[in-house]
């Protein structure tokens, strides 16, 4: 909580599983026994139990560690993890390879309920019950994700399950092949222990539902789930979020809204995701208006047309895109400036039209460039005069690094993009 009220992080995760953490290395032997966190954002207690202890105590220490699970930490780590539903798949891998080498040791899975909405979770639940050894699989049930969870499917099976204690006739884990354990206080320390005592070294597929409260022992946490599913630093005292305050005005969410609906009546070729968290946006009512209409595809919107130079700004790099251009037009070169719009498909009538007056094509994006948008772009236009310069991300995994910083190291700056490309037309 000292690190929290300072540093912030996943505040209801990790408080919701406490004793199921402390319970989980009481009874098994990490990291000879595997335990496997979903997502691992709930990490926080596994970490101060496994030599990770000064980075939640000291200050000085706060930012040793990650806020998921990371090998290069400690040997009781398994993989790096920072998304949703793999915690069974990764599972069903231990089990395969400590099936083949002959080895004893417990594989544990922890998920929570809101990544059984994923479909590799479910590709889990049966590779790992379909092995037929010793699997312990454990569910942790809030009735959450980040936020609450939607009616229907999964949800109203575990809801089910919870309302009868556990003896639902229908029980989905049951049909698979589970030995089926539920417990409706996973806050209680003495019976997660004797619950873990008598799974360990089982020799069959377990699951074991357990339902939790999320952000338990820290009262606005049980009252508010989703706001304190994570967040920046908390005044212990009141509760609050450090330095948010209350706006004067209207509230960034009501702005949105109204901003992205009236786009939304204006032009049918917009489509407003918001993943994980239902409604965050828009009223329920306003879902009646969600167009079916999407238009023509792969139609790229050219936001300036110039000349002699294109460069493509895919999703969040058109702004570096606008500001290259603006560096060109220093030099004298008018850019034709391009939104893509669409990362699947090409717009080769668009394409063709830029071989007549452009002899430079430059692609930005800040994903993988190797197999990328601005290698299709290249690809297309490989027969023709035209030279064309991708930008992208090297194929690697960065943690916690400065955007800015990541960029400059892969050319995707103004200055440099301006420089290629004025090479490029000499």
């Amino acid at each position: 909580m000292q690190k929290l009220g300072v540093h912030g992080g996943h505040n209801g995760p990790n408080l919701g599983v406490v004793e199921m953490t402390v319970a989980l290395h009481a009874v098994f032997d990490s990291p000879t026994d595997k335990i496997i966190y979903d997502v691992s954002h709930q990490s926080y207690v596994h970490k101060m139990l496994t030599g990770r202890a000064q980075a939640f105590l000291d200050p000085a220490h706060y930012d040793d560690v990650s806020g998921y699970t990371n090998p290069k930490e400690s040997d009781d780590d398994f993989f790096s993890i920072g998304h949703t539903s793999t915690s069974l798949a990764l599972a069903s891998g231990f089990i395969k390879a400590r099936d083949v080498l002959g080895n004893h040791e417990n594989i544990v899975a922890v998920i929570g309920d809101g990544s059984l909405s994923g479909g590799l979770a479910y590709e889990g639940l049966n590779n790992v019950v379909t092995e037929n050894s010793n699997a312990i699989v454990i569910v942790n049930d809030n009735d959450q994700s980040i936020a609450k969870n939607p009616t229907g499917g999964i949800y109203t099976a575990l809801r089910k399950l919870r309302e009868s204690n556990g003896q639902a006739e229908d029980n989905f884990f049951t049909a698979l092949g589970y030995e089926y354990h539920y417990l409706a206080d996973g806050n209680d320390l003495d019976q997660l222990i004797t619950l873990f005592k008598s799974v360990k070294d089982t020799d069959h597929p377990v699951l074991l539902h357990v339902q939790t409260e999320k952000g338990h022992g820290f009262a606005p946490a049980e009252a508010n789930h989703e706001k304190f599913h994570a967040g920046g630093p908390i005044d212990l005292k009141t509760g609050d979020y450090k330095g948010a305050g209350q706006p004067a005005g209207e509230t960034y969410d009501a702005v949105l809204s109204d901003l992205v609906f009236n786009k939304l009546k204006q032009d049918r070729s917009v489509i407003a995701l918001s993943s994980g968290t239902p409604m965050i946006i828009f009223n329920q009512e306003q879902r009646q208006a969600d167009t079916t209409d999407y238009g023509d595809l792969n139609k790229n919107q050219v936001v300036h047309q110039g000349s002699k130079v294109a460069i493509f700004g895919v999703g969040n790099l058109l702004g570096l895109a606008k500001q290259a251009a603006a560096k060109l037009a220093e030099e004298g070169v008018d850019a034709t400036v391009i939104n893509p719009r669409y990362l699947t498909g090409l717009d080769t009538e668009l394409l063709d039209q830029l071989q007549a007056d452009h002899q430079v094509v430059v692609t930005l994006e800040d994903g993988i460039l190797e197999g990328g948008y601005g290698q299709t772009i290249a690809s297309y236009l490989g027969d023709s005069a035209v030279r064309v310069q991708n930008y992208g991300l090297q194929k690697a995994y960065p943690d916690r690094y400065d955007v800015n910083e990541l960029l400059a190291q892969n050319g995707l700056t103004a200055d440099n993009i301006a420089q290629q490309a004025l090479k490029a037309l000499n």
